[in-house]
């Protein structure tokens, strides 16, 4: 199965259609720039397939201190699974921070 992690900064609710699913988060330039990997914020492992233990591993590597990235109040990730049979997507996981 194939898999892909979406990534936002523009919330959950009321969320969108992606690939004719609904997913729980609002799609924006961020989520435009990681599901087309331009190799922002040296992502890795963002879409893939699943090994045989149906497992996935990405990485997101934050930025330095300082830049305008800090500013973002929080940014949403959403699992998608998928093969020839359909899709199904996780629930929103939310990373914030305070600073």
């Amino acid at each position: 199965m194939n898999y892909s992690i979406l990534a936002g900064k523009s919330g959950t609710f009321p969320g969108s259609i992606w690939n004719g699913l609904h997913v729980d988060l609002n799609q924006d330039v961020l989520t435009r720039a990681v599901s087309n990997d331009i190799g922002i914020f040296g992502l890795v492992g963002f879409t893939g397939v699943l090994d045989q233990d149906g497992r996935a591993t990405a990485f997101f590597n934050l930025p330095t201190m300082g830049q305008a990235f800090w500013y973002l109040p929080e940014l949403d990730f959403v699992a998608v699974v998928y093969d020839n049979n359909g899709s199904i997507a996780s629930n929103a996981v939310v990373l914030g921070w305070e600073g």
